[in-house]
């Protein structure tokens, strides 16, 4: 598919929902990209994300991921959806401390808070308040598993 240049360079929100889609690619064109739903695909890894980083918004639920990565350029997400996954371990979102403000994990196969980080936005010396309590709203169930 060819795009025209002016419409990609200017493009802010990509709509590919249920478009069985396996791996994210040719989005590296996409740099002013806000909003990105890639929701209920078949998509495995995260990757080839690392030009967006206008990010803002990404949906990535109802895939088939089981490891979070491929999001450490994304220095200005603010909203991350992979709830419907298969994704056992939170870990790989260090490099969103400062910007993430919703992360959306429910329905996952995760058992408990491991590997995550204790950074903190409220002081220097608050080491002890973990990073996914930093969040505004986290869908967290543990114990829920996705049944697809």
């Amino acid at each position: 598919m060819h795009y025209d240049k002016c419409m990609v360079a200017s493009l802010k929100l990509y709509h590919l929902l249920c478009a069985d889609i396996l791996r994210i690619e040719n989005l590296w064109q996409f740099t002013n990209l806000r909003k990105l739903q890639l929701d209920n695909n078949i998509i495995e890894e995260v990757c080839g994300l690392e030009n967006l980083t206008q990010l803002e918004w990404l949906d990535l639920s109802f895939n088939n991921i089981e490891v979070i990565s491929g999001l450490d350029k994304l220095n200005k997400l603010k909203d991350l959806s992979l709830a419907n996954n298969h994704i056992q371990t939170i870990e790989n979102l260090d490099s969103l401390c400062d910007c993430l403000q919703v992360l959306s994990l429910a329905n996952n196969l995760i058992d408990g808070l491991k590997n995550v980080s204790s950074k903190s936005h409220y002081g220097e010396d608050d080491s002890t308040t973990p990073f996914v309590f930093r969040i505004q709203m986290l869908e967290y169930f543990p114990g829920s598993h996705n049944s697809h």
